[in-house]
Formats: C-alpha cells, sequence, structure tokens
C-alpha cells in the first residue's frame, strides 16, 4: 500500500491536485472512475460544445485533455518504476488540445475512452511492487516519487470534476 507522498518528492505545483486525492488513492481509482463516469453520463447533449467563456475549451475538449494528461501520468509513472535515467519532459496542454481534432468523436467514444484508459490505469497500478513505488524518476527537471502519480492522476480528475459542475453545468 502506498501512501500520500512528502513534499519535496514531486514537482511543488502537483501539490494542489495531491492535496484533492483521498489517503487510500488506489482503491478510490475505481470508485473515481464510477462517480467521473455517471457525471459525465449525466450531461445534456447541449453542453458537450459549450464553453463557458470565449477561449476557454468546450467541455468535449475538457474530457479529453483529462484522459491524455492520465495516460501522459501513467507513461511517467511506468518509466520511473522501470527506472528510468533520463529526464521525463513535460506537455503543453494548450497544443495538445489544440493539435487534436475531436470534432468526429461521438461523446459516447469519449467515455468510452476514459473508462478504457482508467481501467489500464488501474491495472498498471496494480502490478506495482512497493520498490516500484518508491522509485525516484526526473519529470520536466523535478526529482518525482512514483506513488505520487496517482495521487496527481485522482487530484486532476476531481479539479475537473469541480469545474465541470461550477462553470459547465451551473
Amino acid at each position: 500500500m502506498i501512501s500520500k507522498p512528502k513534499a519535496g518528492t514531486f514537482p511543488d505545483y502537483f501539490t494542489g491536485y495531491i492535496s484533492l486525492a483521498p489517503d487510500e488513492v488506489i482503491p478510490y481509482l475505481e470508485t473515481q472512475r464510477d462517480i467521473f463516469l455517471e457525471l459525465l453520463s449525466s450531461i445534456p447533449a447541449d453542453k458537450i460544445n459549450y464553453q463557458y467563456a470565449p477561449g476557454k475549451w468546450t467541455l468535449k475538449q475538457s474530457i479529453i485533455h483529462v484522459i491524455e494528461s492520465e495516460r501522459v501520468f501513467a507513461y511517467r509513472s511506468l518509466a520511473i518504476s522501470r527506472k528510468e535515467s533520463q529526464n521525463l519532459p513535460g506537455f503543453d496542454q494548450d497544443e495538445y488540445v489544440d493539435n487534436h481534432d475531436s470534432s468526429h468523436l461521438t461523446w459516447n467514444y469519449i467515455l468510452e475512452d476514459f473508462e478504457k484508459t482508467r481501467n489500464l490505469t488501474i491495472h498498471q497500478f496494480n502490478g506495482y511492487s512497493d520498490e516500484q513505488w518508491n522509485s525516484l524518476g526526473q519529470v520536466s527537471g523535478k526529482t518525482t516519487i512514483n506513488s505520487s502519480l496517482p495521487y496527481i492522476i485522482v487530484g486532476h480528475v476531481e479539479h475537473h470534476i469541480s469545474l465541470i459542475k461550477s462553470r459547465y453545468l451551473s
């Protein structure tokens, strides 16, 4: 079992996400998957391409961002668990969204994509030993303990759940 990482073992800018995650994060990955899918399934069709302000992402783009971010974080975790010695690069979330034509994707496809991505994340994380969870790597030049990544993933989704409720559905 892993516990919340201590400050200094992950980049400071992830503190907010980590603070949103429960202590027992691995079992919560499944719970959160179900909560998030239930929320997304309840969204009216006219809100899917809604932007709450000019220049902001549509709800559809926001969910794709959540999925792609989870894939990046899961890859970072895999690399760190395998003792990758190279610095893992950051990614520009705005460029990822700007360079993804999602116009042809249905809402059901996006929901399925999230579910499958989360299931693969859970499966990957369930295969780690204590030693792998305690592995250290470099992400954007910052020392990162592998056990911080599930907390970052969960906190990132919690952040977006809050945004969806307050800015897209209010």
